[in-house]
C-alpha cells in the first residue's frame, strides 16, 4: 500500500464502516502474504491481538494498548539482535584462539 491516503480511508469509514473493515482486512492480509512464510502466523497473531484490543476498548485506549504491543515486539527484536551480536563476538573470539 504505497499510496495510502488517510482522507480517503477516513471518508470510507464515515460512509461505509463495513466496506472499510473489509478493505482493511484485505490490505492487512495482502501485506502478511508478502512476508516470509515462517513469520506469517506470528503476524496474524499480532493482528488478532490488535483487533481484539480495538473492539474491547475506546479508540484512544486501543491506540495506547497497540502501541505498547508494538513496543514489546520492538524490544523482542532488539533482544534477538543483542543475542546475535553476543554469539558473533563469542564465535570470533573462539576462532582466534
Amino acid at each position: 500500500m504505497l499510496n495510502f491516503n488517510f482522507d480517503e480511508w477516513a471518508e470510507l469509514y464515515r460512509i461505509d464502516p463495513t466496506e472499510f473493515e473489509r478493505k482493511r482486512s484485505e490490505v492487512l492480509e495482502e501485506t502478511i502474504q508478502k512476508a516470509p512464510v515462517k513469520i506469517r502466523n506470528k503476524l496474524r497473531l499480532i493482528q488478532m491481538q490488535c483487533d481484539a484490543v480495538h473492539h474491547l476498548v475506546e479508540p484512544l485506549k486501543a491506540a495506547e494498548e497497540m502501541s505498547k504491543l508494538m513496543l514489546d515486539k520492538v524490544f523482542d527484536l532488539q533482544d534477538s539482535f543483542l543475542d546475535l551480536a553476543i554469539a558473533c563476538k563469542d564465535f570470533n573470539e573462539q576462532t582466534r584462539t
